[in-house]
């Protein structure tokens, strides 16, 4: 093997089976909740995009072995979606809830910011209480349209679910020109935490997520950071948090036991600039799986 050894050679050269490995990468290209949102869609596009900047990359050469493992034993899925937006979320709780029934750490690369309702479902399938942390630029607890989900009303949908497995959500990262009174006033009534994208210092990130003691879904929506390195999400953000704020908080979920799995969401290769969002979205990434090769 040459020794300049990239990740999708690893992946190519050592298939890991789903049975040996310990994380679960799962695509779902899905941007139906955005069309229903009135949004922008392109984001089904995003996970080829991001998979395919990831795959050029290194394992860290300052955790050479530890990193190299956790690549080469993370399971690549698929998965293949219908243009049922609701459908499509029972396929990916249903991968979600295997990989947590077994210990297995599942990431999620959307798609629409809907991608993180069917994430929940997963944790209802396997019956699993969960805390949810949600990197993002709105609260995304929009009520359903005509009855129906979309990409702005995921937590709500969690929030709501009969099961009431989701025992807190915090959402991080606001910016209140994008945010409605009555959406804050459902967080209150919930008893929800929400952040403004200016109260959010290096400190106070590294003390959110090494504070985690329990169950953990993290989800970033790429719009939390600011549009001049992520030009390429649903709904640009002129005022959003730094890469390197993003890219720290990704490496120290990864390294928190009690993150059990995490969703990367709304990258829009269509209106990327050089496809600076979409190898932003794949550092995150590569942060998130060397946190997780340095778990104790």
């Amino acid at each position: 093997m040459s020794e300049d050894i990239r990740i999708g050679a690893l992946w190519d050269q050592k298939t890991a089976h789903w049975e040996e490995s310990r994380v679960v990468l799962i695509t779902f290209p899905c941007d139906e909740g955005v069309r229903r949102n009135g949004g922008r869609p392109g984001a089904a596009q995003a996970p080829n995009q991001i998979l395919r900047t990831f795959r050029k990359w290194c394992p860290d050469p300052r955790h050479y072995e530890s990193h190299r493992t956790i690549l080469e034993s993370t399971h690549l899925i698929d998965l293949v979606l219908g243009d049922h937006l609701e459908s499509n979320q029972e396929i990916l709780a249903k991968e979600v809830a295997r990989a947590l029934e077994k210990g297995k750490i599942p990431i999620i690369i959307g798609g629409g910011h809907e991608t993180s309702y069917g994430h929940f479902l997963g944790y209802v399938e396997a019956q699993k209480p969960v805390s949810i942390i949600n990197w993002d630029a709105h609260p995304d607890v929009r009520p359903l349209k005509d009855g129906l989900g979309h990409s702005g009303s995921p937590f709500r949908q969690a929030a709501e679910h009969v099961s009431r497995l989701l025992k807190h959500y915090s959402v991080m990262g606001l910016q209140a020109q994008s945010v409605a009174l009555a959406h804050l006033e459902y967080l209150g009534q919930k008893g929800f935490d929400y952040v403004w994208a200016n109260d959010v210092s290096h400190n106070f990130m590294e003390n959110t997520i090494n504070g985690q003691s329990s169950p953990t879904m993290i989800s970033i929506d790429l719009d939390v950071i600011d549009q001049a390195f992520a030009p390429g999400v649903s709904a640009p953000n002129a005022s959003g948090l730094s890469p390197e704020i993003m890219c720290r908080m990704a490496y120290l979920a990864g390294k928190n036991p009690n993150v059990s799995s995490f969703d990367l969401v709304e990258m829009n290769p269509t209106y990327d600039r050089d496809d600076q969002t979409a190898r932003l979205a794949a550092l995150i990434l590569w942060n998130m799986t060397l946190g997780i090769a340095q778990r104790s």
